[in-house]
């Protein structure tokens, strides 16, 4: 049975653990996410990327969605926590919408911590990167 993992090859005790953090910051490359899961579930959170980019609007300059749409986060933890599941695979067994609900208060808390390290100038913004509170989160 294929094992589920997170970044780096950790074991994952929760599937929403390792997939509420979006693939670009782990390491900066997506595919160390992707190299680890079953074809299965990667072939899942793909669908549901391709979907998400599809609701936006794909264009010459937008493919892909950006780092700072964090709301795509959720659903692709989804995703990946529903194909794990469907495969006997998961740990744990959750609903979507408990799925949905760890994720968004993971990027929320992260956002949070982010933007608290910005402000006292802990840490620097990435070009580009809004750092003034948004109305909501």
């Amino acid at each position: 049975m294929p094992r589920l993992c997170g970044p780096y090859g950790a074991s994952v005790d929760d599937p929403v653990a390792e997939f509420s953090t979006p693939p670009m910051t782990c390491g900066g490359d997506s595919r160390q996410v992707c190299d680890c899961l079953p074809d299965e579930t990667a072939r899942a959170v793909g669908e549901e990327l391709v979907q998400c980019a599809k609701e936006r609007g794909i264009r010459e300059d937008y493919i892909f969605p950006r780092m700072d749409e964090w709301e795509i986060v959720p659903r692709l933890a989804v995703a990946a926590a529903m194909s794990a599941q469907s495969q006997g695979i998961a740990r744990v067994s959750l609903t979507v919408e408990q799925v949905r609900d760890k994720a968004s208060t993971s990027v929320r808390l992260a956002r949070a911590a982010t933007r608290i390290l910005m402000e006292g100038q802990i840490i620097t913004p990435a070009r580009g990167i809004q750092t003034t509170r948004p109305h909501s989160s």
